[in-house]
């Protein structure tokens, strides 16, 4: 009695199928009425419609909702297609740039200041060598002292000149996604 029931039962209780294309389109909510042959019967929102076998990927069952319609959702391949192509225009990201070396400018900056320090040192000295001539004092420590000056400050007036032409030399800077690498032109 109860296997009547069912089979009784059975022709009201409905499935819908969700039907994915091999195009990637997407048939939601349908009711299919023959699969026989090559062509599948479906029921798409009160209308009667068939699809080929050879174009469908899958049919996946599912329970009927008669409240909600029937949708086709159109492949994303135009959003697929911008998809791979970003990813491999950021695998394949090079970037380039080049421009001057301004962090060596604090270098030149600094020696600047040290070369001009070690100048008005010297200076100062020669006033004193020659104050201490006037009174017949002995002056060579004073004169050894203000060689010694002499010599950093024009040291330190050299790496000012060298590094402010660096400076102005370019920086590459070559950017990959798996590396960073700086070349100077020299």
């Amino acid at each position: 009695m109860k296997t009547l029931f069912l089979f009784l039962l059975f022709p009201f209780i409905l499935f819908a199928q969700n039907i994915t294309l091999k195009d990637s389109t997407l048939y939601k909510n349908v009711l299919v009425l023959d699969t026989a042959g090559t062509i599948i019967k479906i029921q798409f929102n009160d209308v009667v419609g068939s699809l080929a076998k050879s174009t469908i990927l899958s049919i996946d069952k599912s329970n009927y909702n008669p409240s909600q319609l029937s949708q086709i959702i159109p492949p994303k391949e135009k959003e697929i297609v911008a998809e791979k192509r970003m990813k491999s225009a950021i695998m394949d990201t090079h970037i380039k740039k080049i421009m001057p070396n301004t962090n060596i400018f604090y270098l030149s900056i600094l020696s600047a200041a040290i070369a001009w320090d070690y100048f008005s040192q010297s200076s100062n000295l020669s006033d004193q060598i020659t104050n201490y001539q006037q009174l017949k004092l002995d002056t060579s420590t004073l004169q050894s002292e203000q060689s010694r000056k002499v010599i950093i400050g024009v040291v330190a007036s050299v790496i000012c000149v060298v590094t402010a032409i660096v400076g102005f030399q370019s920086v590459e800077v070559n950017a990959e996604n798996s590396s960073l690498t700086l070349s100077y032109r020299f």
